[in-house]
């Protein structure tokens, strides 16, 4: 598990092949699938874990106050088992620290045994992480 120093750190840093921050869940649950699956796939061979911080503004890093829910947690937990994701990669979910009165929720995926992972949501597609790059942007291997 994450510290909240480490956490912070990670919000307050640019998005990477390692980092990705969403506001919110339901209306980005495909983007947030293609991280997931970009980060078991590992393309940069690191061996470290992908994070994906919810709650967290894309451009300032800043909680965005999301509620982080019982159900909320269950529904990322799902994202693993509910098909989408092949092989099922290897998730670490959490509710993340309080920032300014604000809770987030964090996330590590990490590399599984076997790959590529391939997201069925996007057509089957294996989805490579490649770096900081424009908002509204894929990318797809």
């Amino acid at each position: 598990m994450l510290t909240e120093q480490e956490i912070a750190s990670l919000a307050a840093d640019l998005e990477s092949f390692r980092v990705e921050r969403k506001q919110s869940f339901a209306p980005v649950k495909s983007s947030i699938e293609e991280a997931i699956c970009a980060f078991a796939n590992d393309l940069p061979g690191t061996g470290e874990p992908g994070v994906l911080l919810l709650g967290v503004h894309d451009k300032t890093g800043e909680p965005t106050g999301l509620e982080v829910t019982d159900l909320l947690l269950q529904q990322i937990t799902g994202i693993r088992s509910d098909g989408a994701l092949l092989p099922f990669p290897v998730m670490h979910v959490y509710k993340g620290p309080r920032s300014r009165g604000r809770t987030s929720s964090s996330w590590r995926c990490s590399p599984p045994t076997s790959r590529p992972c391939a997201c069925a949501v996007v057509s089957a597609s294996a989805w490579a992480p490649v770096g900081i790059r424009p908002r509204g942007t894929k990318s797809a291997s």
